[in-house]
């Protein structure tokens, strides 16, 4: 130890009976007790020649102060006090020793987190292979179902989800799946869910905002929006889609008994 605090009001109580001269040696023992962090050696005379104690009256200082002091014992002279206050420079010197490496590993992963996300962000960006859903509605209806594959967002192998970026933009995949999904939506529709979709999720904060596959959280969106539309351009949900189907096969059946081509519904009293 370089260093060492000293409370000056218990050191004057402990030292009341001691002259100048017998301060000065139990001083420089007590500096070289925290400087060499052990006990003070037995031989009395090595002691006294590393501390350039050589006068009678010094040498009998010595003697007084080792004896009063410190406590001889196998390793050397004793010191309570001193070992007392080494001990706790260790332990907070450990804890800090721990805090500092918990600091630097924090850092450390927030770091590798931070390059890890650029990472995936910049395999996010639209590829040329990717384009928005074009006016043509014809060219978005494939009489398969097309074989989609996730160009967008964290690849679901890595076991990382990711946030989706901002200026995403759907791929045309992804809208050809949604519209075999969807038979009643032509690309106007894909268009508008695409962009509530989009909003949606980059307005999402935190963890809830990740997700591990980008296409599954998209299919399961479309999935969960309903089917068709009226005349006023409003979807029906699965259970007005239903009504509505029912009250058309009704129509329907009146029309080819009564013979009314227009299919109108008959009012009964």
């Amino acid at each position: 130890m370089h260093f060492y605090s000293q409370n000056i009001g218990d050191y004057r109580r402990k030292t009341m009976g001691l002259t100048p001269l017998e301060h000065g040696v139990y001083r420089l023992l007590l500096d070289t007790y925290y400087l060499e962090e052990k006990p003070l050696t037995l031989d009395d005379a090595e002691a006294m020649r590393s501390h350039n104690i050589r006068t009678t009256d010094e040498q009998n200082a010595y003697q007084y102060v080792v004896q009063k002091f410190f406590k001889k014992t196998a390793k050397g002279y004793t010191h309570k006090r001193c070992d007392e206050e080494i001990e706790a420079f260790y332990g907070k010197s450990e804890k800090a020793r721990q805090a500092a490496n918990l600091r630097w590993e924090r850092e450390r992963q927030a770091e590798a987190m931070r390059l890890e996300c650029e990472r995936i962000a910049n395999g996010m960006l639209p590829q040329d292979t990717t384009t928005s859903i074009p006016q043509d509605t014809n060219t978005l209806k494939p009489k398969k179902p097309p074989v989609v594959k996730s160009t967008q967002g964290t690849d679901s192998s890595a076991g990382r989800a990711s946030r989706l970026p901002a200026d995403w933009v759907l791929p045309k995949l992804w809208g050809e799946w949604a519209l075999t999904e969807k038979p009643a939506w032509d690309a106007a529709d894909v268009r508008r869910v695409a962009e509530i979709f989009k909003d949606h999720w980059v307005s999402v904060p935190g963890a809830k905002g990740c997700k591990l596959d980008w296409l599954a959280t998209w299919r399961n969106w479309v999935r969960k929006e309903p089917d068709s539309k009226k005349g006023n351009g409003k979807f029906l949900t699965p259970q007005q889609q239903r009504d509505e189907n029912n009250k058309k096969s009704g129509a329907e059946f009146i029309a080819a008994v009564t013979g009314d081509q227009k299919g109108r519904t008959i009012d009964h009293e």
